[in-house]
């Protein structure tokens, strides 16, 4: 989904009553509920070929890992 549907509905949600935003959260996580380990390792595994093949074939840059750590320790 391209970031500015995203934002949209992000916009959209969070404009709604808390009732109905809960309902739709409900949902969601429902859905991540209903998909069996199978299917995420499946998907990891996927994903994971995918970021080495961008890595080999250059789209994609290696982060330091104390650089990403730093990242994720500011955002706290």
């Amino acid at each position: 989904m391209e970031t500015l549907q995203k934002n949209d509905l992000i916009r959209t949600i969070l404009s709604m009553p808390p009732m109905d935003r809960i309902d739709i959260v409900d949902k969601v996580l429902e859905g991540f509920n209903s998909n069996n380990e199978d299917d995420f390792e499946y998907l990891w595994a996927e994903e994971s070929e995918r970021r080495l093949d961008g890595y080999l074939n250059g789209s994609i840059k290696a982060i330091p890992s104390n650089e990403v750590f730093q990242k994720i320790n500011n955002i706290k």
